[in-house]
């Protein structure tokens, strides 16, 4: 188990760091309204607990096993920064993330509906959702969440027509199973934008995609 979580233990590591601090977005709690000291005050504790987290998550990549004392020590500090941030979704995803390299699936998804609360139109963690209740045999379910992704997809490119909603588009068609409709997708996309490396890359990767060798490539073997 330790070689199949390292590599995501030291991504996460450096997440942690930022994950709470990015600028700009709109989803976290919006503290105008609040007083200066208490916002200063929340804001620094949170780095704090960010450093302790690190210093953990660390620790975690370097432990022969899976310490439970350590992985309950880590999962509690994000508990202490959603307390004082409860719309900062980022902590409720790097819990989450931490949970799937676990292989503790279902505590995963009820992190991540919690971050649909919060972020309801998150197609990326709608789908990632889907991928675990595939994982874990509920086919229904995850076939639900993957039409839900592609219908805000398709949004998406109405307002904005950016490539990686395209792309995302085509492959939840994938995931759905149609491969007729992604292709038809796909081909659109390389009509659209002949020059991109990119998109041909991603084009030709899907020729020979299906759900579950995506899902070996980005779940870990549990």
């Amino acid at each position: 188990m330790k070689n199949s979580i390292l590599f995501f233990l030291t991504l996460l590591l450096l997440y942690s760091l930022t994950s709470c601090f990015e600028q700009g977005d709109n989803s976290s709690t919006n503290f105008q309204n609040k007083d200066k000291n208490e916002v200063n005050f929340n804001d620094n504790k949170i780095k704090e607990i960010n450093k302790e987290i690190s210093g953990l998550l660390l620790e975690l990549t370097q432990s022969n096993s899976p310490n439970k004392e350590l992985i309950d020590s880590i999962t509690a500090k994000y508990d202490e920064i959603i307390a004082l941030k409860p719309n900062e979704y980022k902590v409720y995803i790097s819990k989450a993330q931490l949970y799937v390299k676990l292989c503790n699936f279902e505590s995963a998804i009820e992190i991540f509906e919690k971050v649909q609360g919060i972020k309801p139109d998150y197609a990326e963690i709608i789908t990632y959702e889907g991928f675990l209740y595939y994982r874990l045999g509920n086919y229904k379910k995850a076939r639900e969440l993957f039409k839900k992704s592609l219908i805000i997809y398709s949004k998406r490119i109405e307002n904005t027509n950016k490539v990686e909603d395209k792309i995302n588009k085509a492959y939840m068609y994938i995931f759905l199973g149609d491969k007729q409709k992604a292709n038809a997708e796909l081909e659109k996309l390389k009509l659209e934008n002949p020059n991109s490396e990119h998109v041909l890359n991603m084009v030709n990767m899907a020729q020979e995609l299906t759900i579950d060798s995506y899902l070996e490539s980005i779940l870990p073997p549990c």
